[in-house]
C-alpha cells in the first residue's frame, strides 16, 4: 500500500516506520527538526517492538511538496487535535479517488472535523493506545496497553479496506483488530486517561509503570 502519515511525530513515526519496514511505501510528513535526521541515519525504532532503523520513508514537511491527487491508499491523521481542521482543509487536495483517511488523534470531534472536507464514506478512526517518547529521529515504544483498533462510525467505509488496513498493520508487528464499536472505544479512552492522568501525578509515576499492576488495565 502507499501510505501517507500526516503528522509524523510519535505515533504516526511508529505506525509509518513498522509499515515501512514491512514493505509498503510510506511518506512521512512532519517537521525537519524529526526528518532531517532521520534523512541522515533513517528512522530508529526502539523499546517494546524492538529496535529497527528503517531507511526506505520518503521524507516531506510542507503539504505543498506531495503531489496533489497523489495515489495514496490511505493517509494517517496523527496531528494534535487542535490541528485537524487545518490538516483536513490540506487533506482535501491531495487525496486521490479511492484515498482512505484514518485518524489516530486523541481527543473527541476530530472525526467531525475531519468529515467537514472529506466525504464521511472515506473517514475512520484509529484508537491507540500504546506510547512512545520521541527524540529527533528515534522513537521508543514504552508501553502497550491494548491492541490499536480500526473502525469507522456508522460502518460508513467498506469492510473489505478497514480489514486490509488492520492485517497489514498485524503483520508489520503492531498488534490490532477491526471494531465497529470505535466511538465507544475513543470516549473509554478518554475516561481511561482521565482515571490515569490524575494517577500518574499524584504517585509521580509513567504510565507503564501504572500498567504494570493488572487493576490499572482497561
Amino acid at each position: 500500500m502507499r501510505i501517507l502519515v500526516f503528522g509524523a511525530g510519535a505515533i504516526g513515526s511508529v505506525l509509518g516506520g513498522f509499515l515501512a519496514k514491512s514493505g509498503h511505501e510510506v511518506t512521512l510528513l512532519g517537521r525537519a527538526w524529526h526528518l532531517d535526521v532521520i534523512r541522515r541515519h533513517g528512522l530508529r525504532i526502539s523499546g517494546l517492538w524492538g529496535e529497527h532503523c528503517v531507511t526506505n520513508l520518503v521524507l516531506a514537511t510542507r503539504p505543498q511538496d506531495l503531489a496533489q491527487g497523489a495515489a495514496f491508499d490511505w493517509v494517517f491523521v496523527c496531528v494534535k487535535a487542535h490541528q485537524t481542521a487545518e490538516a483536513a482543509s490540506a487533506l482535501a487536495a491531495l487525496l486521490g479517488p479511492r484515498t482512505l483517511v484514518c485518524a489516530f488523534q486523541n481527543g473527541l470531534g476530530n472525526y467531525e472535523t475531519l468529515t467537514q472536507a472529506i466525504a464521511p464514506e472515506r473517514v475512520a478512526l484509529g484508537r491507540v493506545i500504546f506510547g512512545v517518547e520521541i527524540a529527533p529521529g528515534h522513537v521508543r515504544v514504552t508501553v502497550c496497553a491494548d491492541e490499536v483498533l480500526i473502525g469507522a462510525p456508522d460502518q460508513r467505509v467498506g469492510r473489505e479496506p478497514l480489514a486490509g488496513l488492520v492485517s497489514s498493520l498485524r503483520e508489520s508487528g503492531i498488534p490490532a483488530r477491526a471494531t465497529t464499536t470505535i466511538l465507544t472505544a475513543l470516549w473509554a479512552k478518554v475516561l481511561y486517561n482521565c482515571a490515569l492522568n490524575g494517577l500518574s501525578t499524584l504517585l509521580e509515576v509513567s504510565y507503564g509503570t501504572l500498567l504494570e499492576h493488572p487493576q490499572a488495565r482497561p
